[in-house]
């Protein structure tokens, strides 16, 4: 276990400072060089769920599958998040956002938990850009169900007009619409990959803001001590 705690420390270095590409790429050598060990270490199991959120992250489904199936049954079955990541990534796989989201709403570790509210920012910025490319106009409720929020989050994640119903319709004339931007016609794919590249970033404050909220509350723990 001491032998295996520089990596771990430097692992969770390339966490903390935001490096997610290279704690992955640490993730992928460091399962390289236990699989030559029998029983997996303590800290194996930690790597490999981070190993896995990561994949999940960066939308890399068919490594994060793979992953799950060459995992050791200990491993699978230490602390029980890998497998509950798994599920996020085999609802991802189905195209189940639905799923996906109620996976993922849960109480997670400090290990992964920021990497997991990084991919639901992610997940809810990739379904903004396809509202806004589908529809011109879409109930209130049909985008909360999408994006797994209640109405005031609703609108505030979307930042589109929102056009309330009459108050004398008598009930029948339905609920808020919302009515998305278009896309512009000129240079789309280009702003769709710029749009794409924001939401990176949003997910990475995401992440970045899960890591300072721990820090301060460590922190305040500690002096408290």
């Amino acid at each position: 276990m001491a032998a295996r705690a520089p990596s771990e420390a430097r692992l969770q270095s390339l966490l903390d400072s935001g490096q997610l590409k290279g704690a992955l790429k640490m993730c992928e050598d460091l399962e390289l060089e236990s699989s030559v060990v029998a029983v997996p270490t303590e800290g194996a199991a930690k790597c490999r769920k981070v190993q896995m959120a990561l994949y999940l992250l960066h939308g890399d489904l068919c490594n994060a599958r793979h992953l799950w199936r060459r995992l050791h049954p200990t491993l699978k079955a230490a602390d029980g998040e890998t497998a509950l990541l798994w599920e996020v990534g085999k609802a991802f796989w189905r195209r189940d956002t639905a799923a996906a989201y109620a996976a993922m709403n849960r109480q997670w570790s400090a290990d992964v938990g920021g990497l997991v509210a990084a991919l639901a920012e992610k997940t809810r910025g990739a379904q903004l850009r396809q509202i806004g490319r589908a529809y011109r106009a879409v109930p209130l409720a049909r985008v909360c169900a999408m994006l797994s929020v209640d109405e005031a989050a609703a609108r505030q994640s979307c930042g589109w007009p929102v056009e309330e119903p009459p108050q004398d319709n008598g009930g029948g004339g339905g609920g808020a619409m919302v009515r998305p931007s278009p896309l512009p016609r000129d240079g789309a794919a280009a702003r769709a990959l710029g749009a794409d590249v924001e939401a990176d970033l949003a997910a990475l404050a995401k992440y970045m803001t899960f890591l300072e909220e721990k820090r301060a509350i460590g922190g305040a723990a500690h002096a408290s001590a």
